[in-house]
């Protein structure tokens, strides 16, 4: 039987990034007891929140090539 290739989607990097940040969310939830690793978590989380608005503001379909 054959099936159809689904075409290949082009990486969408704010995509990525967003992905990454729930993930690093999820973790800082899962942690448990340990203040360490959750820290940790919400940092790496604040990071790619930071990085997705910059990827917005200079994202050619959004008007913003600076």
């Amino acid at each position: 039987m054959c099936t159809q290739a689904k075409p290949k989607q082009p990486p969408n990097p704010l995509r990525e990034t967003l992905q990454r940040l729930l993930h690093h969310l999820a973790m800082a939830r899962a942690t448990g007891n340990c203040e360490a690793a959750r820290i940790t978590h919400i940092r790496s989380a604040s990071f790619l929140a930071e990085t997705a608005l910059w990827q917005l503001d200079h994202h050619p379909a959004a008007g913003n090539r600076s």
